[in-house]
This record gives C-alpha cells, structure tokens and sequence, in this order.
C-alpha cells in the first residue's frame, strides 16, 4: 500500500488556471490563498510554496500584499479540519483567510446552493482532468465567510512509478493507493500509472453497510481507495494483514 502525493507522484505542484466564483477578483482570490500560507520560508509545505510561487503571475495580488498585512496567527493543514487558517490584520480590520479541500471550505460559508453546486461540478472538473483543488475563502471581521474560488493544481507521477509498479506485479507484489485526495483524482492518477481503477471512497470502506469476510474480500479486491484519514490506512493495512498476506505501507499518514 502506499500513499499518492510525493510517493506515487513527484510532489512537483504548480497551479493552472483558477476558477474565481462570481462577483470575486482573481488578485484578491490569489492574495487570501498566500495569506493563509506559511511566512515560515524555510521549510515551507508544498501547496504553500506553490501558491507564494504563483503569485508572479498576479501582479495585483502582490500589490494588496504590499499594503502593511499582519500575521497574528497561523494554522496549519491537517487531515481532519482539511484547510489552513491564519488570521490576518489590516487598517484595523481583521480577515480570517482559509484555504483547503473544497468541502471543507464551502463548509464554512453561507454561499447559495447554485453557487456550492458550481463550486461542486468545477471541483469534479478539475479532478477528472487530474487536478487537485483548493478552496479559498475570507471572512472580515464577524461578517460570513464568502467564497472566492478555487485553485488548481497539478502534481505529475515520478517518472519511474509506473516502470516500479510494472516490475513490483511481475514479482507478485500488487500494489494500492490510499490517497486523501478526491476519487476522481486517485481513478485519473490510477489510469495515468496503469494501477487500476476500481478506486472507491473512505465512506464506501468504513460505511458501505460492509462486514467480516464481505469487508476484507472488497478491501483485497480494490485497487486503492480516495478520500481517507491516516486512521483509514491502518484499517486497510491491518485487515489485509488479517487475510494473511505480508503487507507493507509507505509515504504520508503511515
């Protein structure tokens, strides 16, 4: 078993067009995205270097962080809350700027249900295309959140994944991706790698109505499963041990 990004894939990220929601600034969008992005330069988290990188491109944005913004304070990703959070000041005002799975972003606004289906179908869009999305959002002072868009980002398989696992099934050794990415991405980056695709979610794992010998034939017969926690890897990892086969894990969330 083994994780997707920097694992399967190069962790190389760049972001591609964006989708700004309607109403909002593409420079405004891309300047809340690097707000709520590490100041700390020297070890700074992939998504947060590309999204301080891509601001080369958005002149304006690098002029609204021109203009005097205080960190007050930072919080960093992490697999339950699926975002980043800091809170910023400016001219007295202070702006909470989050970025992160779209999910969990349009969890925090009060947006229309036509804008959070539009929001939906442009996220599942992105993903059969193999891109990665990130939600952005702001809130000022104690108005609502408001949505301001999503970013897309692409991290490309390492070139020598697909010849590794070729060569790992030829010595009788399957592999699966548990990945916490949507599973639109994990089937796209399956096909990408000839891995398979009978990739299903983390509800379909531990929800799906699914139990004893029913439970572990599924897991054995899956190619990998999307949309997991670290604690779904242990789960997948331990019944397959359970069936008696010697199973390794390696990459993120092990």
């Amino acid at each position: 078993c083994c994780d997707k990004t920097g694992t399967l894939t190069a962790n190389k990220l760049s972001i591609r067009d964006p989708y700004v929601a309607e109403g909002q600034d593409v420079d405004w969008m891309m300047a809340v995205a690097a707000l709520a992005s590490s100041h700390n330069l020297k070890s700074l988290d992939p998504i947060d270097k590309v999204t301080i990188l891509t601001l080369k491109r958005y002149p304006g944005a690098r002029e609204i962080l021109q203009q005097g913004w205080k960190t007050e304070s930072f919080t960093p990703f992490n697999p339950v809350s699926k975002r980043i959070t800091s809170v910023c000041r400016l001219n007295g005002d202070k702006y909470t700027c989050a970025k992160g799975a779209p999910s969990a972003i349009l969890k925090l606004t009060n947006c229309s249900d036509e804008t959070r289906q539009l929001c939906k179908e442009k996220a599942q869009e992105f993903a059969r295309r193999g891109f990665r999305s990130l939600g952005v959002a702001v809130k000022k002072n104690d108005e609502d959140w408001v949505l301001l868009g999503l970013l897309s980002m692409f991290d490309p398989p390492r070139e020598d994944t697909a010849q590794t696992i070729l060569e790992a099934s030829h010595l009788g050794v399957p592999v699966k991706m548990l990945t916490g990415d949507a599973i639109a991405i994990a089937k796209e980056t399956c096909k990408m790698l000839s891995l398979g695709t009978k990739v299903y979610n983390s509800e379909r794992l531990i929800h799906g109505g699914l139990a004893g010998t029913v439970q572990h034939d599924f897991v054995e017969r899956a190619d990998g499963f999307a949309e997991v926690f670290p604690g779904h890897k242990y789960t997948v990892v331990e019944m397959l041990q359970q069936r008696g086969h010697l199973t390794a894990m390696t990459g993120d969330g092990v």
